[in-house]
């Protein structure tokens, strides 16, 4: 969860004035603090890890804003904002032309693998400009009314169906004609930002054979369009997500992965966040492997586990991924 402390006001006579606390004997003043929440979601592509949130969130962020999310124990793990990112004075978001949708660049080496590993992928956004189908239950997740959060944080998840097409319609939150579809309950303060998830899908093609379609992540929570007698959550699509993600500024730099005996594993040099050159690629004993051909955003890129066996190959054409071949059988060409 995002939270932002901020001084109270209060409207007195019509101005607004900022509420300060004494001791008790009058001697030292001090501002009462509030924080504004709200959700949002990690995400990890290549050597680029990023924050996504909703952009109407991340207007209300600074450097001192904490960023908070659980560990596989649920411990809250706490970063300030400004200590996540490369440069300490400000913060740079790239917000969408016309969807309530921000993203922010994270400097993964200041974050640490030990956390990168539960981020999300980048993969799990579904790609097109689509609602989803009415008849599948989708998830969302984040910290309404600042619930779950404490000595234990907990996300908070609420199960709904998609209520709508895509539409046209002047956000919630923002001033800007946009295009959204709704979910057939209303969303609750806090959960702005926070991704939509399509549970899995169990599709029978025959009496024996069965597809499950896993996770995808289908959505990010604006708001709640509402009058009197109820409401619907107001959902930005995941193409926009993706949009914003490809407009952020990547990684330009070479880096180096090492093993856990502290022995190098590869390095690849990295074009905006794309991988565009790869130098080497050993196994533990130092001894080379097939590295693949990638060399200026074309060719393949060989990727190995930690114990030597190639599980990936990946093809790029002028700094695009074309295609992927997983290897099932390590002794396969």
């Amino acid at each position: 969860y995002i939270s932002e402390p901020i001084i109270e006001t209060v409207n007195h006579n019509g101005r607004k004035h900022e509420v300060w606390l004494k001791d008790i004997k009058g001697n030292n003043f001090f501002p009462r603090i509030k924080y504004i929440t709200g959700s949002g979601f990690l995400i990890h592509t290549n050597a680029d890890c990023y924050l996504v949130t909703a952009g109407h969130v991340a207007k209300n962020t600074s450097i001192n804003t904490n960023i908070v999310f659980s560990s596989p124990e649920d411990d809250p793990i706490v970063f300030k904002l400004g200590n996540l990112i490369a440069e300490k004075d400000s913060l740079k978001w790239t917000v969408h032309s016309h969807a309530d949708v921000a993203v922010i660049q994270l400097d993964c080496e200041l974050i640490g693998e030990d956390i990168i590993k539960y981020f999300l992928a980048y993969e799990m956004l579904y790609p097109e400009l689509n609602a989803p189908f009415r008849e599948r239950n989708v998830t969302i997740y984040g910290f309404p009314l600042n619930l779950g959060i404490g000595k234990k944080i907990s996300p908070i998840t609420r199960n709904s169906k998609p209520a709508s097409g895509l539409f046209d319609y002047r956000g919630p939150n923002t001033n800007t004609l946009t295009t959204i579809y709704l979910l057939d309950d209303p969303s609750v303060g806090g959960f702005s930002g926070g991704p939509v998830f399509e549970l899995p899908q169990e599709i029978r093609t025959s009496k024996k054979a069965i597809w499950v379609i896993g996770y995808s992540i289908v959505g990010l929570v604006s708001g709640t369009i509402t009058d009197k007698g109820g409401g619907f959550a107001a959902i930005v699509p995941s193409r926009y997500i993706k949009e914003t993600i490809e407009a952020a500024p990547g990684l330009s730099d070479t880096i180096t992965f090492h093993y856990e005996n502290g022995k190098l594993w590869s390095q690849l040099v990295y074009k905006n966040g794309i991988p565009w050159t790869v130098i080497s690629n050993k196994d533990k004993n130092g001894n080379n492997h097939e590295k693949g051909t990638l060399k200026g955003g074309n060719g393949t890129l060989y990727i190995y586990n930690e114990k030597s066996i190639l599980k990936t190959v990946y093809y790029y054409e002028n700094g695009k991924l074309e295609k992927i071949k997983h290897k099932k059988n390590p002794t396969m060409k």
